[in-house]
């Protein structure tokens, strides 16, 4: 019982951690879980920019639910 507490704990620091730290375009390009997802945050993150990943998960949401013209 106390381990899936723990897990759960663990869980909620690591959004919380996803909330406030920052990346910047190079960074999040090179990492590992968006490396399937490289050309979409190419074209809609900024090259001075620095998000969190709460802000790029909400952004790829955006871009992918948006309107095709």
């Amino acid at each position: 019982m106390e381990q899936k507490q723990e897990k759960e704990v663990k869980k909620e620091n690591l959004k919380e951690q996803e909330c406030s730290v920052t990346f910047t375009k190079e960074q999040l390009l090179t990492s590992k879980r968006y490396k399937n997802q490289k050309d979409l945050l190419s074209a809609i993150l900024k090259e001075q920019g620095s998000y969190t990943i709460l802000e790029v998960e909400q952004k790829i949401e955006h871009y992918r639910k948006r309107e095709v013209k």
